[in-house]
């Protein structure tokens, strides 16, 4: 159920969501003890399915590393279920160090660039554990080397299928209120409805079409009643309906707290925000411009594709047959990529 306040007197509420007149006011209050479990509770249950997923991904591709060097080679001398076990315990460390729990809201891509990225720590960790301990045999650092690459495989498509699983319940989401113009709070809401993956459920919506100026002195009264009815764990806000800098001065009792900027246009997915002189930054990169960031991702495209080529060519024949008998196409075509100014690259 979606709560809908200070609507505007042109904008139509959606249906079966009630408004909230104006008489609901109420006052602004520090965060209760009560509120606080809740949104522990909020974050195990998002985070627990996760973590169990990444588990028994990581058990499996132990017990794959091992299952694979006693039938080609020497088994290594550590245990299947000690490597099952520690590695577990590690990777979710290593995600929890990493804020992949309980992800919600997070971008698909940067998850899947963080969830590799914690893999590989652990298994350079592992790594290097095994030489400085002087235990390492060539098994065993063929294992940890099996175990990094079947887990980075394993761990992206396990979280992937955890989340199409969990979002079908509504016990798995984290509480989203919604400030801003009409517009902006019905584009906000369709999205959210339309990613369930997320994790990320509207609870209230509050419309905010008067003076900017009100904001603090009587629409944060009326937030943070919303925020602590519906136990909101995040805010997501426009930043043409709030003054600059009354975002972290209002008190809202919310702990997260999401700042939308309607007109940046720039590619934001792997940019860095600070704040400077009061004024929020956002660094975008755009380093493949560069000629020699360019040459280097075209040397590791190139490297990487002739390493992993021999093990994928099984697949890819596969690939090609399944093509040719279901299209009478060709598996495999040219395409013209244009670049700047028309040129083709």
């Amino acid at each position: 159920m979606v709560s809908t306040a200070f609507l505007h007197p042109t904008a139509q509420p959606a249906p079966q969501s009630p408004v909230i007149g104006l008489e609901d006011r109420v006052q602004l209050t520090d965060v209760s003890t009560a509120t606080s479990l809740a949104y522990s509770r909020q974050n195990v249950a998002s985070a627990a399915p996760l973590a169990l997923g990444d588990m028994l991904s990581v058990a499996g591709a132990s017990i794959v590393a091992y299952g694979v060097l006693s039938l080609t080679a020497t088994p290594p001398s550590i245990s299947p279920i000690f490597l099952a076990l520690s590695s577990s315990l590690a990777v979710v460390l290593a995600f929890f160090l990493l804020e992949l729990y309980p992800a919600c809201g997070v971008p698909p891509v940067v998850e899947f660039r963080q969830a590799v990225t914690g893999v590989a720590l652990v298994a350079t960790g592992c790594l290097f554990a095994s030489l400085s301990l002087h235990t390492a045999t060539t098994s065993t650092l063929a294992c940890f080397a099996i175990w990094g690459f079947v887990s980075a495989i394993l761990v992206p498509l396990t979280r992937s299928t955890v989340r199409a699983l969990c979002s079908r319940f509504e016990w798995w989401r984290q509480p989203v209120l919604v400030v801003g113009s009409a517009d902006f709070c019905r584009h906000v809401e369709n999205s959210l409805c339309n990613d369930r993956r997320s994790g990320l459920r509207t609870v209230a919506v509050v419309v905010n079409e008067t003076d900017r100026s009100n904001f603090k002195r009587y629409r944060g009264d009326e937030i943070a009643g919303l925020a602590k009815r519906h136990g909101a764990y995040r805010a997501i806000l426009s930043s043409l309906s709030l003054p600059v800098g009354e975002v972290a001065n209002s008190g809202l009792p919310i702990p997260h707290l999401h700042l939308l900027n309607h007109g940046a246009a720039a590619p934001m997915l792997w940019g860095r925000t600070t704040e400077r002189n009061g004024w929020p930054e956002l660094e975008c990169q755009n380093r493949l411009l560069v000629p020699s960031s360019a040459y280097c991702k075209r040397a590791m495209d190139v490297i990487i594709t002739m390493l992993a080529l021999p093990a994928l060519l099984p697949l890819f024949i596969i690939l090609v047959a399944a093509v040719r008998v279901s299209s009478p196409g060709p598996a495999f075509y040219s395409q013209r990529r244009l670049g700047r100014n028309g040129e083709q690259f």
